[in-house]
């Protein structure tokens, strides 16, 4: 059974990388060091200083190595990756204008393109654990 897991692992593993390398690539065109061709994956992270972005890519042999040895780890963001910067709003458009396929606290969800993402105060008070602090 334990060999059937990571058989099954790899395969998805294999399925994630294999779609986001075919997929249409993500481009931010406000950002400068973000590669005018774009990525498969940008990822945002919302913080107290604004959204840090991250552009995931692989192109060489190499890459892709790195990035299937991260996926099978579950550290997706230990891959190749560009860091793009610290901002408090960023347009985020498909290369060829299809939606932009998106996952907001793991949830799938769907996006126009272009769409803006902003950095916004919340305005609830939110409870965490020890170790969160």
């Amino acid at each position: 059974m334990r060999n059937r897991a990571v058989t099954d692992i790899a395969a998805g593993a294999i399925e994630a990388i294999r779609h986001s390398a075919t997929g249409p690539f993500v481009t931010a065109p406000d950002l400068p060091l973000a590669r005018a061709e774009g990525y498969p994956l940008i990822e945002l992270t919302p913080g107290e200083h604004g959204i840090q972005l991250d552009g995931f890519y692989a192109e060489a042999a190499r890459d892709y190595a790195q990035q299937a040895w991260a996926v099978l780890r579950h550290r997706v963001r230990e891959g190749p990756h560009d860091r793009l910067g610290l901002t408090d709003a960023i347009a985020l458009a498909s290369i060829d204008g299809s939606p932009l396929a998106c996952l907001i606290d793991g949830e799938p969800a769907e996006c126009p393109s272009p769409f803006r993402f902003t950095a916004e105060p919340c305005g609830v008070d939110l409870l965490a654990t020890a170790h969160d602090l």
